[in-house]
């Protein structure tokens, strides 16, 4: 599934559950397997350029002064949400973007 895939360390979990974790071409990834190999969820950490042009549309049409500095990508199943990290001068921003709707789940002031 992840031909590109380095320096994979792999954890046997409770219940014969199975977690790996590992870079590639442009992400850290941690992927969860059920006993009997299935991928039940994966979390991804990469930069901006990995974003699907669609999240980083929205996500820059309305913080357009903000720079993205990391994106965590959780898939659970067929369901994928996007946390997208931004921050301008004076704070930092969580932004959630999940099937085209965005929300502020965390906000820190630099002060």
């Amino acid at each position: 599934m992840y031909k590109t895939a380095s320096h994979a360390k792999w954890y046997i979990l409770d219940r014969g559950q199975s977690m790996v974790h590992f870079s590639n071409d442009f992400a850290r990834v941690i992927a969860f397997y059920d006993k009997w190999g299935q991928q039940i969820s994966r979390i991804r950490y990469y930069n901006e350029k990995g974003l699907p042009f669609a999240v980083r549309n929205l996500v820059r049409s309305k913080y357009y002064d903000f720079s993205i500095y990391v994106v965590i990508e959780v898939t659970v199943r067929d369901k994928t949400a996007y946390f997208v990290k931004i921050e301008d001068n004076t704070c930092w921003k969580t932004i959630k973007v999940v099937d085209g709707e965005m929300e502020v789940t965390e906000e820190f002031d630099k002060t």
